[in-house]
């Protein structure tokens, strides 16, 4: 895994958390401008929590995390493609022109992933992890997680904001 330029809107993403169907986010973000998620893999990267409903990843040589592989509708527009990416960029607390983030919630890097369906053919994805500050003591590697299945949370439901 590589941090590398920002500018390609056609690369999927990778998501393991709120972004995937059926999860608050997914639906706020990118109800009708994706194609159908694909359950995918991806090495190199375990996920955690800490007992709040918002999952994070980290780079792990013996790792594997499960999520989908999200791909823009083909027929939108580059420009539209860039304010969608910089939606999420948002929502995980980045800025995608800063070189050396420092203090934000996630990074975004190219990883490979692997579709359930096709897992000898790797896709290129965009990925959300947070920057190498070290575990948190409290965190825990999770699995893949379904709408409803928030690990450590009250209810069902993702805080939308305070």
């Amino acid at each position: 895994m590589v941090c590398m330029g920002f500018d390609d809107p056609h690369l999927p993403f990778f998501v393991y958390g709120t972004l995937m169907r059926g999860h608050d986010n997914h639906e706020r973000l990118l109800s009708g401008l994706i194609q159908e998620p694909e359950p995918a893999f991806a090495f190199g990267v375990s996920v955690y929590g800490m007992g709040y409903p918002i999952p994070f990843a980290t780079p792990d040589p013996a790792g594997m995390a499960f999520g989908e592989i999200i791909r823009l509708r083909a027929d939108l527009s580059d420009s539209r493609r860039h304010l969608i990416r910089q939606s999420v960029d948002a929502l995980e607390g980045m800025d995608a022109t800063d070189p050396n983030p420092r203090g934000l919630v996630y990074s975004r890097i190219r990883v490979t992933a692997h579709a359930v369906t096709r897992p000898s053919t790797g896709v290129e994805c965009w990925l959300y992890i947070r920057p190498d500050h070290g575990l948190p003591t409290q965190s825990r590697a999770l699995g893949w997680w379904a709408p409803g299945e928030l690990p450590g949370a009250p209810d069902p439901q993702v805080p939308t904001g305070t």
